[in-house]
């Protein structure tokens, strides 16, 4: 050990192999778009103000011109020094330049003109197979002009050009006219800028990821720029998220991935820029009369320095959602938002067991029967924390009782039962004060038993309007607030299809609830029915000018069937 310490200590320096200009065509997916982009940032970087581009069509695809009024190209060999950049120390700081992009011709090869030279670059000269002339050339040209060929078609390149320019700076002339541009942080609800870079904080974004940085036209992906969901409050009550796109003026204080850009270094800086984004969108969030940010996120704001005041005590009316999405029509009129008064609502916690199981319950009577003197709302546990979540009443539900049982009791494996009453009780827990006990008398229940198989149970009043002679009046479905209540189809591989499960699961409550409220024999009439209805069925009723139809059961033989036929043809059975 003692030798390892005092011994001289040998040294060893990175390099570059020479070997790596001969492979130099792996480093560039020979892209048009990239190369477009490229050759575009060059000709900036020369102190180009304009470029002119001409696409002129050949028998195997296009050429393609381009002439800037830049400084133009002193020394040529320049050119082909890959990985070296001769651009000036101001020009070096702000842009990063790699040295790399002219290369991105290799596939190619280009012919260049400037300053009265030009020199003809092929595949076997940018790897450095052979030598390049450089010759004189009489030219009127100022700048740079660069021609090559491509197997693209001309209509092809105009709008790989027309994308490369769009979030560009420089302007750009194709075949006379002038390409459109705008402003990569277009549409943006606030601009910031800082260390080089323009942050643009945008509300609601639907793409902001696919084309999140932008650097003088090449825009580039990022799925871990930061954002902040659920912090802005629409009109109905939904929750908007905040996220930023990112227009790089000046690289120094962000790394690119070379040689072509397409991504962002992950280092200190990226992490620093992301930083700066979400103290941009917490800076914007701040400017508005109200927001919906969640406790931890207004603590977040608070640590990066933003003076956010506390969120809106925006809630929404208390709901439950069906079993299953895709079983269409809701039997809730809709959900609204609520500014919480601790005077007038109560939150309802659902992950609470009892009131977890009987939450359809106290839905459906405040939708149809109860109004109540205290409204119930759904809770939103990102707001704990906030100072005036804690003052907003809690509202549990203590038991549902039919004629003095619970439910979950009597109710598994009957798919409705009849009662002569139905009694929901709550409990109101307000802070510092005394439970404050609730009971709601209602014509319906109904209860979802997770621990049986999904069973569920319904229950009505004898009183109800489901029990009337003349029911044309019932508040609801009972069938449909079965679907709503606990259908929920597998998705096992051996399953029927959604529809098929649906259909069975509905007819099967269908058929239960008639018998539980007309017996039987309406049972067997709801059957035949159903069975008459059926469309093969119906069809052949039809073509064999069936009348009447008799049932009759024998002793041994089962159902005999007698049918009445009107116009019966000759080559009837039955006739």
């Amino acid at each position: 050990m003692s030798d390892l310490l005092t011994s001289t200590p040998n040294t060893i320096r990175a390099a570059v192999s020479p070997q790596i200009l001969s492979k130099a065509d792996r480093l560039f997916s020979n892209k048009l778009s990239d190369i477009l982009i490229e050759l575009l940032q060059n000709a900036r970087r020369a102190g180009a103000t304009k470029v002119e581009v001409l696409i002129e069509e050949t028998k195997t695809g296009s050429r393609v011109t381009l002439i800037d009024d830049g400084e133009g190209i002193e020394d040529f060999s320049v050119l082909l020094h890959l990985g070296q950049s001769e651009w000036d120390p101001g020009t070096s700081e702000r842009e990063d330049p790699a040295g790399m992009g002219f290369f991105a011709l290799l596939h190619s090869g280009v012919t260049v003109r400037s300053r009265g030279k030009e020199a003809v670059i092929d595949r076997e000269g940018f790897l450095g197979a052979k030598a390049i002339d450089v010759v004189d050339r009489v030219t009127t040209e100022r700048g740079t002009t660069l021609l090559f060929e491509r197997n693209d078609k001309p209509q092809v390149v105009h709008e790989l050009l027309k994308s490369a320019v769009r979030y560009g700076r420089l302007p750009v002339v194709l075949n006379g006219e002038a390409l459109p541009q705008q402003d990569f942080l277009e549409g943006a609800a606030t601009v910031k800028e800082i260390s080089g870079v323009r942050i643009g904080v945008y509300r609601d974004p639907a793409y902001y990821h696919w084309e999140a940085w932008n650097f003088h036209g090449k825009t580039i992906r990022d799925s871990e720029l930061p954002s902040l969901s659920r912090v802005l409050i629409g009109e109905s009550g939904n929750r908007g998220e905040l996220a930023v796109r990112i227009d790089v003026l000046e690289a120094r204080h962000i790394h690119l991935k070379l040689p072509d850009r397409t991504d962002i270094v992950r280092d200190e800086a990226h992490t620093m820029l992301c930083r700066e984004a979400k103290i941009a969108m917490y800076e914007y969030l701040a400017t508005l009369p109200e927001h919906h940010a969640s406790f931890e996120q207004y603590s977040e704001a608070r640590r990066l320095g933003i003076d956010l005041k506390e969120a809106s005590p925006v809630f929404r009316s208390f709901h439950v959602a069906p079993a299953y999405e895709g079983t269409g029509d809701d039997l809730f009129g809709g959900r609204s938002r609520i500014t919480a008064e601790p005077t007038k609502h109560a939150i309802v916690d659902k992950e609470e067991l009892v009131t977890e199981r009987f939450s359809f319950t106290l839905a459906i009577a405040l939708e149809y029967f109860e109004e109540m003197s205290i409204i119930p709302i759904d809770d939103h546990r990102q707001y704990r924390g906030y100072s005036w979540y804690a003052a907003i009443p809690r509202l549990k539900i203590k038991g549902l009782l039919v004629d003095g049982e619970d439910l979950s009791e009597i109710g598994l494996g009957r798919p409705i039962t009849i009662a002569k009453e139905i009694r929901l009780d709550l409990l109101l827990e307000r802070a510092g004060q005394q439970e404050e006990p609730l009971s709601l008398s209602l014509p319906f229940a109904g209860l979802l038993d997770d621990d049986y198989g999904d069973e569920y149970s319904l229950a009505i009043t004898e009183d109800s309007p489901w029990k009337q002679d003349d029911r044309k009046n019932e508040p609801f479905s009972l069938v449909e607030a079965a679907v709503y209540l606990a259908f929920r189809p597998s998705d096992d591989v051996e399953s029927d299809s959604t529809d098929t499960q649906l259909e069975y699961f509905t007819n099967t409550a269908h058929a239960a609830i008639v018998e539980a409220l007309g017996g039987p024999v309406a049972r067997a009439r709801y059957e035949l029915e159903e069975a008459l209805l059926k469309w093969d069925l119906s069809n052949a009723l039809r073509d064999a000018h069936v009348t009447e139809i008799h049932l009759r059961r024998g002793d041994t033989t089962g159902w005999s069937i007698e049918m009445n036929v009107a116009h019966a043809s000759p080559d009837s059975p039955e006739a």
